[in-house]
């Protein structure tokens, strides 16, 4: 209890030894309790969601066990309900926010950004309109370098326009 001043510097300690991962986005999902989420007794959680790129994730040099959410496991206590919060949490601001580009590397294509909306969202999503609402939202900006397929030709890559869009929202009806 003596080791952080507050929750956030507990969780930036624990994300640090437990998956070497820095520098990512951590918003509280929510408190767990009550005396029958554990049979030792009473108990309470605070929870965090935390998104890393994947590419961060397979940098980290820590033996990491990533599992699809349709494949979660049953899991001890309520944490298959923590997990479920979490997707809930995460697919409905998707639908209304930028909040699913912080799962992207630093540089991506709009392909990949496309991708990351589609899982996150659990639900195909029209291309076009897609492309048409982040060329609206002034998300991202095109970078110099080119991403080269195995095939066709290198694809345009991008990263995001500063640092206000990380965090926008976005009229739900041009979705």
């Amino acid at each position: 209890m003596d080791e952080d001043d507050d929750l956030e510097a507990t969780v930036a300690r624990i994300l640090r030894t437990k998956a070497a991962v820095e520098g990512i986005y951590v918003e509280q999902l929510g408190t767990f309790h009550g005396r029958n989420r554990d049979p030792r007794g009473w108990s309470i959680s605070v929870t965090y969601l935390a998104l890393v790129p994947l590419d961060v994730l397979a940098a980290s040099p820590k033996d990491l066990n990533l599992t699809p959410v349709k494949a979660v496991p049953p899991l001890p206590f309520d944490h298959n309900e923590i997990v479920d919060t979490a997707v809930s949490r995460l697919r409905g601001k998707g639908a209304y926010s930028t909040l699913p580009v912080r799962l992207l590397p630093e540089v991506f294509t709009l392909v990949e950004m496309h991708s990351v909306y589609e899982k996150v969202m659990g639900t195909p999503i029209d291309q076009s309109s897609f492309r048409r609402k982040v060329s609206e939202l002034g998300l991202v900006e095109e970078v110099e370098t080119r991403k080269s397929p195995a095939r066709n030709r290198p694809a345009r890559q991008f990263r995001l326009r500063g640092t206000g869009p990380k965090d926008s929202t976005f009229d739900r009806s041009l979705v």
